[in-house]
């Protein structure tokens, strides 16, 4: 039950039920129940006995359980015998457990009579016994401190029971006061304590000012409690005559001590308030400081706004080169101001933000350092730095990207006038050389003129020069780039027109001669009718009959024909070379700029295995084709007047072609494998075919470097045939032509077996390369069947002896990855079967027995499926026989079929498939090759036997609506 105050049980205080006094020097309180308090217990009724208990426990609520527990001394006054009920009531509830004392003695200051006599005893013996009951009379207080008992009951004390209240009640207020102060003061304390984070100088300054209100209230508070505890005090040691006595009582006591207390608690609580108050105030100056720093910040980021809105402000750099320059190097001049200005800015930024997170200014002791505040304006301090670095960073990165803005632009000016200066040199030598002035002997050295034009104004110029105006503002940079871009290509058409015109004038210079009479006697006539003898002629002189005059009369003659029928098949060599070269370099072009281009378009989905692999894809096709288009064909057309000679271009180049081909066939085996044995890249490659239009697959291109490179030991083998008369010295450049491409061919096969696996099988088979018409009997060949690599050779033996030894000669192979076994029924008693070359349209015939058959299947597993008819025979090279004739692949529908003869033709002997052409026939093309070669049907002719191999450099266009004169005329132009 909590204790009530003395003004709550005033009204039975009043009443002097029970009172305390006892000395200060004495270890026992004494309660004393008076005479007058019995009276008014006997005269009231039960309710009484209730305020006698609230006195009880009033009076324990006052006392400190040291006091208690001494226990205390009791004297009740029952010197008169009306109140003996009472006083038993009064030691009954001493008796009980509930009152909470503990009783040392107790005294009872009763008359002779009341106890003891012919009287029954007042209370029973266990609660005399129990309370250590002493009976006194009035006469004999001997045992007690007489200056403790009031004047009343025989003793010295004045006691004034009012004046103990008057003295409690004051001393309650006082401490309710102080209780209610110190409350007021930690909640003061706790509000300063907690507050929002300002976001602004104002903020801040508006909380300090505040604080300080509620200090001075604070501090208030406590300096107004200090007074009434002193005025209380100083009456309590202090007090009147009627309360002298009282002053020497333990209760005094006990409220001197307690106010005594108060005053040192009140001396702490101020300091304690001080020491706080000496925190908060550097904490809230620390967030005024803080705030101070983010407004310093946003004023430098106005500075930065507006350096970045000058920055962006449209500048007339369109102008012209000189303007871009010089706005270029104003641009540099205002950025190293600006950086000078907010270098400065950020050191006194960063140097201030040192401050506030230097433990100089916090220091860790105090609780200002961890406080939650102080940790967010920290906090504020970072993200503000932070802010200001990222926005500094951003004003930088838009400088840089201005500068390069401004570089940008001097690069197109300069780059658009190189191209504008590139094709005004062009255009003017195109001027300066018309094409009725050119002889054929000059045309040759205009050829390569005209080549380096072309080399010079590359389409990358014009590619170029439109991404960079792409990348650069406004509508001037875009019609400026495609009007260059626009001029850099007609001028390349002019200059494709007139090396046309060049080449046709070539060409007419290259036209064989006309056909030599015959060598041979003509017919003798018919005899006439006999007649009569006439007489023997005369012997004729010996001179007339003498060996050495028929030969040297009929000799020369032969021998004139012999060295122009060589020097025409040299030429046709030459021509078939260049003609080859051209359409291999357009292959290579075509094969780069679509597909090449197709697997690093970044907008293009492309499959996981193609990712990061152009390079294995298609090798250094890049560099192989640069060679060719810009170096080789140049050589090779140096020597159109001296087409024998060629091999001087193959001797100067040599080791260009060895670093270029047997690195591009050694990565041809890793090409393969990703573009054909990986699905997902097959089916990628096919659709972008289609999606192109492209009548061959990607492995068509890819195939056309190492077919080129045997197709040149081809050329120059017949070239050194048709040279047998010529100079040992052009002899001599042609065989070491032909070693150098030999050897190349040697290092491009080694590099492509190095990864041939286990081998298999081997065995002397015949083998069928194409269809059976064109090999009436198979090639005996001895075949190698590897884990990963077919091999076909040819055994061969001492001086070319064959089958003397175990000496084999490379003829060719083929990747066990690109075959397959063709679906179509065999002859009924042949064990052959047909492999198809994936991607290469050829089919391969052997010849051989079920072995063979099963491990191929094995390793095969049968998972190619062909479609029926997608192969089609066409020799890619032609290792087996060694001649350069190819089947032809039919036109497309809707290309040009009808050309005409600009000069006869006359074949080969040996060329059976070959046939002849008059100069103004018409012919048919049904088909072309690869190597100057194509398959016609003269006009007005069907069937076989009038089809055949033409030079394709013998035909032009036929215009239907050429009227007979326009055509002769055109002939004789030509």
């Amino acid at each position: 039950m909590t204790a009530k105050q003395a003004k709550e049980v005033q009204h039975v205080l009043n009443k002097q039920l029970a009172y305390l006094t006892g000395s200060m020097d004495g270890p026992h309180p004494i309660l004393i129940f008076p005479k007058v308090g019995l009276k008014k217990l006997l005269q009231s009724d039960s309710a009484t006995y209730d305020e006698l208990l609230v006195t009880m426990k009033y009076f324990r609520s006052i006392l400190s359980d040291d006091l208690v527990s001494n226990g205390l001394t009791v004297l009740v006054e029952a010197t008169s015998s009306s109140t003996g009920p009472a006083v038993k009531a009064v030691l009954e509830m001493l008796a009980s457990e509930d009152n909470g004392f503990v009783y040392h003695i107790v005294y009872v200051l009763i008359k002779a009579t009341l106890f003891g006599g012919k009287t029954k005893p007042l209370v029973a013996a266990d609660i005399m016994k129990k309370l250590h009951i002493t009976l006194l009379t009035p006469g004999d207080l001997s045992q007690l401190d007489i200056t403790q008992i009031p004047k009343e009951m025989g003793g010295l004390m004045a006691y004034s029971h009012q004046g103990w209240i008057k003295n409690r009640l004051e001393y309650e207020r006082i401490q309710s006061a102080w209780k209610h102060t110190k409350e007021v003061v930690g909640s003061m304390r706790s509000s300063l304590d907690h507050f929002e984070l300002p976001c602004n100088v104002a903020g801040a300054e508006f909380l300090i000012e505040d604080s300080l209100q509620r200090k001075e209230v604070w501090l208030g508070v406590i300096d107004e409690m200090r007074e009434p505890i002193h005025t209380v005090l100083n009456h309590l040691n202090h007090p009147g005559e009627e309360e002298v006595g009282m002053a020497m009582t333990k209760a005094y006591n006990s409220m001197i001590a307690s106010l005594g207390e108060m005053l040192e608690e009140l001396k702490e609580e101020e300091k304690g308030s001080n020491a706080f108050w000496t925190v908060h105030k550097a904490r809230l100056d620390h967030i005024l400081r803080v705030c101070q720093f983010r407004k310093s910040a946003d004023k430098i980021l106005d500075v930065l706004k507006e350096f970045s809105d000058i920055l962006t402000t449209n500048l007339a750099i369109e102008i012209n080169k000189e303007t871009a320059i010089e706005l270029g190097l104003k641009h540099n001049a205002f950025v190293v101001k600006c950086r000078e200005v907010m270098d400065g800015h950020m050191a006194s930024m960063k140097e201030e933000s040192m401050v506030l997170f230097s433990p100089d200014f916090l220091s860790d002791d105090t609780a200002a350092a961890i406080h939650p505040s102080t940790q967010k304006a920290v906090d504020l301090v970072l993200s503000t730095m932070q802010g200001l670095a990222q926005a500094y960073k951003t004003f930088l990165l838009v400088c840089g990207q201005k500068r390069d803005f401004f570089t940008v632009t001097i690069k197109f000016h300069l780059k658009m006038e190189e191209v504008e200066m590139l094709s005004q040199e062009a255009l003017e030598f195109l001027a300066s050389q018309p094409l009725d002035d050119i002889t054929a002997t000059s045309a040759g050295n205009l050829m390569t003129t005209v080549d380096e034009h072309l080399s010079k104004l590359q389409p990358q110029l014009a590619k170029n020069l439109r991404k960079m105006a792409k990348a650069l503002p406004g509508r001037y940079f875009n019609t400026m780039g495609k009007r260059t871009a626009k001029k850099l290509c007609h001028t390349r058409d002019l200059l494709d027109s007139r090396k046309t015109g060049l080449l046709k004038i070539i060409a007419a210079s290259l036209q064989p001669p006309p056909r030599p009479p015959s060598l041979l006697p003509p017919p003798p006539p018919t005899p006439p009718p006999p007649a009569e003898p006439s007489p023997p002629p005369e012997p004729l002189p010996p001179a007339q009959t003498n060996g050495s005059n028929h030969v040297d009369g009929i000799l020369p003659d032969v021998k004139a024909v012999v060295e122009s029928e060589e020097m025409k098949a040299c030429v046709k060599v030459y021509q078939e070379l260049i003609t080859t070269e051209k359409e291999y370099i357009t292959d290579l072009h075509h094969a780069i700029s679509s597909y090449y281009e197709a697997v690093d378009d970044e907008g293009t989905t492309l499959p996981v295995r193609l990712r990061g692999k152009r390079n294995i894809v298609f090798g250094n096709i890049v560099d192989i084709h640069r060679f060719h288009n810009s170096k080789f064909l140049s050589a090779l057309l140096l020597w159109e007047q001296q087409p024998e000679r060629v091999g001087q271009s193959f001797l100067h180049h040599a080791q260009d072609l060895n670093s270029l081909y047997p690195s591009y066939c050694r990565n041809n085996a890793h090409s393969e494998a990703i573009v054909s044995d990986n699905a997902e890249c097959e089916a990628f490659f096919r659709e972008f075919q289609l999606k192109i239009g492209d009548k061959r697959p990607l492995y068509y291109y890819l195939i056309k470097p190492v077919q080129r490179i045997t197709k040149y030991r081809l050329l120059l083998k017949d070239m050194i045939r048709c040279s047998e008369n010529a100079p040992q010295k052009i002899q001599s450049e042609l065989k070491a032509a032909l070693d150098k491409i030999l050897d190349i061919l040697q290092a491009s096969n080694d590099s492509t077996l190095n990864d041939r696996g286990k081998l298999l099988l081997q065995d002397s088979l015949k083998v069928w390369d194409g269809p059976e018409r064109r090999f009436f009997s198979g090639k005996d060949r001895q075949v190698f069947l590897f884990e990963k690599v077919l091999v076909f050779s040819k055994k061969v033996g001492p001086d070319g002896l064959k089958k003397l030894d175990n000496t084999y000669s490379y003829k060719c192979h083929l990747q066990v990855s690109q075959l397959a076994l063709l679906k179509k029924p065999l002859e009924a008693q042949s064990l052959s079967f047909e492999l198809a070359v994936i991607n290469q349209q050829r089919a391969i015939k052997l010849r051989t027995r079920d072995l063979w058959v099963a491990e191929i299947k094995r390793l095969l597993q049968l998972q190619v499926n062909l479609a029926e008819g997608s192969i089609t025979t066409m020799f890619l090279d032609d290792e087996f026989d060694e001649q350069t004739t190819e089947y032809y692949e039919p036109l497309v529908a809707g290309v040009i079929s009808r050309y005409v003869a600009t000069c006869d033709y006359i074949p080969d002997s040996g060329a059976d498939e070959n046939i002849a052409l008059q100069a103004g026939q018409v012919v048919e093309v049904i088909g072309v090759n690869q190597d100057g070669w194509w398959w016609v049907r003269p006009d007005g002719s069907q069937g076989s036997p009038t089809e055949g191999w033409v030079p394709a450099s013998y035909l032009v266009a036929f215009k239907e609506d050429t009227s007979q004169t326009e055509l002769e005329t055109s002939l004789s132009s030509s």
